[in-house]
């Protein structure tokens, strides 16, 4: 019995050395989640760029360089690397979720919408999806499709403060003031220091 433990534990052993072996993929990944945490998001890049340039397509570190991109402020960098891990896996909707949000921040509504309803096509209620297409169809001044998707979400997720808040700014863009100060009393109480609801009431 002894012998047969020691057998176990000598194996145990081994399997731990094998995982604690150096591994460049998990160490540039490792060191980028470092750089990310401190805000430094052009070192998070360039330390997974070696590893990038024996993977070009892989599915997950483009996703992790899209996401980076975004945090910098590169946009068009952004799409392009959410665009591959996307042709790489065309079943995932991490990369279409993704792409929504330097989309948005490029004000291309009309293309935010399109993706976000490819998403929402295969998966109804995806909070992310319908929270950005809200927003897509609001700029645009397409009410109705906003308020549809907006009543959608909050009748699952009623104390949400993403979408009372969206709910709130469809009504005070439509001019129906008395509906949009509700809705923003109630975000101020869900959310005290929102500054939608606070700009709404001159409470900055």
């Amino acid at each position: 019995m002894k012998k047969i433990v020691l057998v176990i534990s000598l194996l145990s052993l081994l399997s731990f050395q094998s995982y604690a072996v150096e591994d460049p993929v998990r160490d540039a990944y490792l060191r980028s989640f470092q750089y990310e945490s401190k805000q430094n998001y052009d070192d998070a890049i360039r330390t997974l760029i070696p590893i990038y340039n024996k993977y070009p397509k892989a599915y997950t570190l483009n996703l992790r360089i899209a996401w980076l991109h975004y945090l910098s402020g590169h946009y068009a960098n952004s799409i392009k690397h959410y665009e591959t891990a996307a042709t790489t896996t065309p079943s995932a909707l991490e990369p279409q979720l993704g792409k929504l949000l330097p989309l948005l921040a490029q004000e291309r509504y009309e293309e935010a919408e399109q993706t976000a309803n490819k998403v929402i096509r295969t998966d109804t209620n995806n909070y992310y999806a319908n929270l950005r297409l809200i927003i897509a169809t609001r700029m645009q001044n397409k009410y109705a499709a906003a308020q549809n998707a907006t009543r959608k979400m909050r009748a699952l997720y009623p104390s949400d403060i993403h979408f009372i808040a969206q709910d709130a700014l469809i009504h005070e863009q439509l001019k129906d003031f008395n509906t949009a100060s509700a809705l923003y009393w109630d975000l101020l109480i869900l959310d005290p220091e929102n500054i939608t609801a606070k700009r709404y009431f001159g409470m900055e």
